[in-house]
C-alpha cells in the first residue's frame, strides 16, 4: 500500500495525530537546519529563551524540568553551551551541589537572532492563511491542548489491558 492510499484510509481523528507528528518533525528540521548555520541547536535556543524569560540565574535541575529531560542530559548540553560562551555556570552560594546557569551577552544575542529566524519561519508557514482561518485554527488548537492536558495522568497501558481482557 502506498503512503497516500494509507493516509487517505485514516479516520479524521487518526489524521490529526499523524499530521501533528509530521508537521512537528518537518518544522523542527527546518529550524535545526537554520540553527546549525548559527552553530547551535534549537534545543540550545530553547534553553536560552527559558533563561531570558526567567529573572536571574536558574538551576540546572530547573531548566531540565522545564525541558523535560534528565539533569545529566542537561549537563551535557550546558557544558557545550558554556564552552561556546552562550551561558555561564556558577556554584550556588548556599548549596554548592547546585549549578546556577545564566545567559551571557553572547547567549542573549544568539537567542534574539534565533528568534528572528524562527519568527521568519513562522511567518512563511502561515503566509497562505487568512486572519479568520488563523483565528479558527488557534481556537481548535487551544481546545486540543486542553484535552491533551486533561489526559496527562491517564495510564493508558491499564486502559488497553482492560480492553484486551474483555476480548
Amino acid at each position: 500500500m502506498n503512503w497516500e492510499k494509507w493516509y487517505n484510509s485514516l479516520s479524521p481523528r487518526h489524521k490529526v495525530s499523524h499530521l501533528f507528528h509530521i508537521i512537528e518533525h518537518c518544522k523542527r528540521r527546518v529550524i535545526d537546519n537554520n540553527m546549525q548555520k548559527l552553530d547551535y541547536s534549537a534545543v540550545q535556543q530553547r534553553i536560552l529563551a527559558i533563561l531570558n524569560h526567567h529573572e536571574g540565574a536558574m538551576s540546572q535541575k530547573e531548566i531540565a524540568g522545564i525541558m523535560g529531560v534528565t539533569t545529566s542530559t542537561m549537563a551535557t548540553t550546558l557544558k557545550k553551551m558554556e564552552a561556546d560562551g552562550l551561558v555561564k555556570r556558577t556554584m550556588d552560594k548556599q548549596d554548592n551541589r547546585i549549578n546556577n546557569i545564566e545567559s551571557t551577552e553572547k547567549g542573549k544575542q544568539a537567542m534574539e537572532y534565533g528568534f528572528a529566524i524562527m519568527n521568519a519561519i513562522d511567518e512563511d508557514i502561515v503566509k497562505g492563511f487568512t486572519e479568520e482561518e488563523l483565528t479558527t485554527f488557534v481556537t481548535l488548537l487551544e481546545k486540543y491542548q486542553k484535552q491533551v492536558d486533561l489526559l496527562a495522568d491517564v495510564d493508558y497501558s491499564k486502559k488497553v489491558e482492560k480492553k484486551e481482557e474483555k476480548l
